[in-house]
């Protein structure tokens, strides 16, 4: 398996770019879904005394936390391998936004699951500050600018690309002239 997960180069003989791309998002999406959601509801039906259950419970689910992360990896590279080959775009953009706070789910679950103040819901926490980090990191990136300084940058200049952003990658634009 991780040939399929990490093989980039490799794979690219059996997918398309496109098609190692999207499939490798759908599935970190489908995965980390499941696992979170899995884990959030055995969590709620799980006694919460200190048992060998209990450490069982933490153990595989911090396990399944982990893999999730491994699966996670996977699709940044190959975001990272389509985006070398064929420049930057906004949605490209917050695909990598997703990633990283999908990270955070990730670390705030298994945090959840050995952290357990009384007043405190530290997975449900961890959801707002994703939530609230990925909007906040969205508008501070300004993404259109970005990609248009990236893509400069790289010498990928792609005209019809570059004339459907916003205002917001006008100074990058003006760089070209």
């Amino acid at each position: 398996q991780s040939v399929y997960l990490f093989g980039g180069i490799h794979n690219i003989a059996n997918f398309s770019y496109a098609e190692y791309l999207h499939r490798g998002f759908a599935e970190l999406v489908v995965i980390a879904v499941l696992s979170l959601g899995l884990i959030y509801v055995l969590k709620a039906v799980t006694s919460v005394t200190e048992t060998h259950h209990s450490k069982v419970f933490r153990g595989l689910g911090t396990l399944l936390m982990l893999l999730t992360g491994i699966v996670l990896a996977s699709a940044f590279q190959r975001l990272r391998l389509y985006e070398i080959t064929y420049g930057f775009t906004s949605l490209r953009l917050t695909i990598y936004i997703t990633i990283v706070w999908l990270g955070v789910l990730l670390a705030g679950m298994i945090a959840s699951l050995y952290w357990t103040p009384r007043k405190i819901k530290v997975f449900e926490t961890a959801v707002l500050i994703a939530v609230f980090g990925f909007s906040v990191t969205h508008s501070l990136i300004n993404p259109d600018a970005f990609v248009a300084w990236q893509n400069i940058n790289r010498g990928d200049i792609d005209p019809v690309y570059l004339s459907q952003l916003s205002a917001e990658a006008t100074p990058a634009l003006i760089s070209l002239i």
